[in-house]
């Protein structure tokens, strides 16, 4: 995903540079040639539509570049279902969909014995106004923020030194709870998540992350709703 966000800024660089050489093309060629009739003729015939179509891209490149929530690759669940020793178990959470349980705006895939991959977009829970940006208000609803990795594995109490220090190293600075189909807490095993921008964006978390607004900038973000 950083990698897709790293096209998306390449192409405005790109447009960018297109725009000023139609900038200095217009103004190259009224010295050169003269007339304020010939100016008229090529700045309104020639050059203006060159210029519209210019912005138009541009506006599709950024629009069509972003992941959003309703693009979701279908291998990311949204509520997904952990089996864990022979039961089943929820990320905790009142889902996006109406009925789910799961984290707003996030969708999982499970990728090893104790490891998921997590989409986490800019959507609230189902209950919310519809179309609200959720946790960071000044990005469009539904874009993708973070991509997230996932270990499950005990709560902090009962990790060694060295598991701790070697998570928090690695980004993986908050945790989230299983919950079961009824809502009862898993005792014995967390999720711990790191989370990875692919965006620059202000962080304000929604009611769900009181105390942690943040800017973000791609990347790790080691400052994510920090929790033990």
């Amino acid at each position: 995903m950083l990698f897709e966000s790293n096209v998306l800024v390449n192409t405005r660089r790109l447009f960018h540079k297109l725009n000023k050489l139609i900038v200095t093309t217009i103004i190259t060629v009224c010295l050169e040639r003269g007339g304020i009739e010939l100016k008229k003729k090529m700045v309104i015939g020639v050059f203006l539509p060159m210029f519209l179509v210019t912005i138009l891209a541009l506006n599709l490149s950024w629009t069509s570049a972003a992941p959003m929530w309703e693009k979701n690759p279908k291998a990311f669940l949204h509520g997904i279902a952990l089996e864990i020793d022979g039961e089943t178990w929820y990320f905790a959470g009142p889902g996006s969909v109406e009925g789910s349980i799961d984290v707003p705006g996030h969708t999982w895939v499970k990728t090893g014995f104790n490891r998921v991959k997590g989409r986490h977009y800019n959507v609230g829970p189902w209950m919310a106004p519809s179309g609200t940006p959720w946790w960071a208000t000044g990005e469009p609803y539904g874009v993708l923020l973070f991509m997230v990795d996932g270990i499950m594995d005990v709560p902090p109490e009962g990790l060694t030194e060295e598991k701790e220090q070697w998570l928090k190293e690695e980004g993986y600075v908050h945790f989230h709870e299983l919950v079961d189909a009824d809502g009862v807490e898993n005792e014995d095993v967390v999720v711990y998540l790191k989370h990875t921008a692919v965006r620059e964006f202000y962080f304000d978390g929604g009611p769900m992350a009181p105390g942690s607004n943040h800017n973000v900038s791609q990347g790790i973000d080691y400052n994510f709703m920090i929790n033990w």
